[in-house]
This record gives C-alpha cells, sequence and structure tokens, in this order.
C-alpha cells in the first residue's frame, strides 16, 4: 500500500478519491434517523464485524430537499459501511418552514420509512433502490468515498460538515505555522527529497495538527494508494508518519523505499516489519549470558493476503519512517486533497 502520488504501493493499482468540499446549508437540527445505529435489528443482514482498530473503505451520498420554486438544500446523509453491509441515515429534525403541510408531512413519513428499512435491509441494495427512485422532491448527490473508523461518528462528522453547516461563510483559513500548527503533506515523488535530506523541498499541501498530537519536526502525511494493507489502511487514506522512527520496529507498520523499482528512483510502501535474530557469537564467560546478535531475517508482510511479502534484502530497500494512524475525514483541508488528486 502506498502514499499518494509518490507512493505507488501496488504499482499500477488505484484508490478512489475522497472528493470535494462541503455543500452548505442552513443551520438544522438532526432527526436523530440514524437508520442504522450501533445495534440494529437481529434479522438485518451483515458482513463482517469490525474491530475497532480496523477501518473500512465506505460510501457517502447526500439528501438533497428541492422544494418548488427553491433552490436545493443539503436535508441529510446516507453513509453506507461495506464491512457490515449496512445503510446509516442522518436526516433534517425540522423541515423548511416554507413548505406546505402535506409536503412536511410526507418529508416526515419518508424519513422513518428511511429509519426503519435501513435496520433491517441490505446497505447496498437499499441505498441503489433510494439513488433509483428519488427525482423530484428528494434527490441524492453522486456517491463519494469516505474512510470509515466508526460508522455514527463519521455519520455526525459529515451531517455536520455537508447539512448542519451554518450559512454559505467560511471561517478564515487559520494561519500556518510550519511544525507547530500544521503538518505538511507530501507526495511522495516531493518526499523522497525529503527523506534525502534535501532543505528546499517544499510541501504540497498543510494539514493542522490533529487534537492531541504534540508538534514534531519529524511529522508529515501523505496518501495511500494500493490495498496490500487493507484491514488496517485502506486505499485512499491520508496518513500520519513520522520520519526516521526510533527504537524497535518490530510489529510496527513502515515506509519503505526499495531502489530501483522505478524510474523515479524507488518505489514505496507500507508493510509490517518483523525481524529474526540470531547470534552473532556466543556468549563468553565475562558476557554475563549476554551475546551480540543481528538480524538473520527482516520481512516486509503485507496484511492483506492477496500481496505478496518479501524480505528486506541489503542495498535494496530502506526504512523511511512508521506509520502513526490515519487522519479521518474532516482533518483532510479541501486544498490538500485537491493537491492530491488525481492519483500519480
Amino acid at each position: 500500500m502506498e502514499p499518494q502520488g509518490s507512493i505507488p504501493h501496488e504499482r499500477g493499482t488505484e484508490g478512489p478519491e475522497v472528493q470535494g468540499p462541503g455543500a452548505q446549508g442552513p443551520g438544522a437540527r438532526s432527526s436523530g434517523a440514524h437508520g442504522s445505529g450501533a445495534h440494529g435489528s437481529p434479522g438485518a443482514p451483515r458482513g463482517r464485524a469490525t474491530s475497532p482498530l480496523e477501518t473500512t473503505r465506505g460510501e457517502f451520498a447526500i439528501l438533497e430537499l428541492h422544494a418548488p420554486g427553491e433552490v436545493g438544500i443539503p436535508a441529510g446523509i446516507l453513509l453506507l459501511d461495506p464491512s457490515a453491509n449496512r445503510l446509516h441515515i442522518q436526516t433534517l429534525e425540522r423541515w423548511p418552514s416554507t413548505l406546505d403541510r402535506e409536503d412536511v408531512r410526507v418529508l416526515h413519513s419518508i424519513s422513518a420509512d428511511f429509519t426503519e428499512r435501513a435496520a433491517t435491509e441490505a446497505g447496498d441494495d437499499l441505498l441503489a433502490e433510494f439513488e433509483n427512485s428519488f427525482s423530484h422532491l428528494l434527490r441524492l448527490s453522486a456517491r463519494k468515498s469516505i474512510t470509515i473508523h466508526k460508522p455514527e461518528r463519521e455519520l455526525s462528522t459529515l451531517f455536520e460538515r455537508h447539512v448542519a453547516a451554518p450559512g454559505p461563510a467560511r471561517e478564515e483559513p487559520a494561519a500556518v505555522i510550519p511544525f507547530r500548527t500544521h503538518l505538511p503533506f507530501y507526495p511522495m515523488k516531493i518526499a523522497a527529497g525529503v527523506f534525502d535530506g534535501d532543505a528546499e523541498v517544499e510541501a504540497s499541501g498543510w494539514v493542522p495538527i490533529p487534537e492531541g498530537l504534540q508538534p514534531d519536526e519529524r511529522l508529515f502525511v501523505a496518501r495511500i494508494s494500493g490495498k496490500s494493507m487493507e484491514g488496517r489502511i485502506p486505499d485512499g487514506s491520508y496518513c500520519l508518519f513520522r520520519m526516521n522512527p526510533q527504537g524497535t520496529r518490530e510489529g510496527k507498520l513502515v515506509l519503505a523505499q526499495q531502489f530501483g523499482a522505478s524510474q523515479s528512483g524507488g518505489a514505496f510502501s507500507i508493510k509490517k516489519y518483523h525481524s529474526e535474530k540470531a547470534p552473532q557469537r556466543p556468549a563468553g564467560e565475562d558476557d554475563f549470558g549476554d551475546a551480540e546478535w543481528r538480524h538473520s531475517r527482516v520481512r516486509l508482510i503485507s496484511l492483506n493476503p492477496l500481496y505478496p511479502s518479501w524480505d528486506l534484502a541489503k542495498d535494496e530497500c530502506r526504512i523511511l519512517a512508521e506509520f502513526v494512524r490515519i487522519l479521518s475525514e474532516d482533518e483532510i483541508p479541501d486544498d490538500v486533497r485537491a493537491a492530491a488528486s488525481p492519483l500519480e
């Protein structure tokens, strides 16, 4: 799996984009119509359960209200979680006062129907049905891709951003103070110069430092292209890395560069690091039972069994950084998304 633009992780594999800035709408309250709550109905068709550490690549669409003679406004979010084949839904609680009573009654009825059906029916089929049936008062936007950590949290974030955002006015972007308020986004072809100590390398964008994270000049953001680490890192994810990792690497996810794997000087991959050690010499009487150890084998492992793992050969590969975590949808500014696409 590879960081965007610079880490073709599985060569020739491109992932879906997380698209576009959020639509703005009037101040709104949510109906709480999460068509699928955390538990749902026992009879609902479900996929594989996702552990708290796992993420998956999902899709969402914006429900739009097109009242006669009015400009369409965002009215809800439909979020499809493929790992559980579940459709999560959140709509407005209070519909615009400009609607007549009959329209409001119909919309409340539709919202209640959303909630009931999402708790018992397969999410992919239900979303497809809605896409084919909505065309007049209610319409659905094109689907957009999103990394899902916790569906309920992502649903709430999407609703706040696309539906409940107040007015058309936007806040002025915060001032960028490199490595104090923001971290750099590097496509990998550019990041290679950073790894080689090139002080002239410029970031393609700046990402606000996530809440709870201490500033560190070794941190940077890159976008992943590839599926070899799916189950932990979905294709298309924006990830946080730390250069020049210290201490043991055993069991960690690392960013590696394979020399000569491409015309640009090497291919970048994210893999799980595993090493096996053997004594370099037997322990002597004065060593108190300790011997000198060396790496007898270092293996870079793909978490997705459909993709190969390999042994790390001397002078053919180097470890550049360690994976810290995936950044959520709301942590990536729109200008960084623009700088990250199209996939290279």
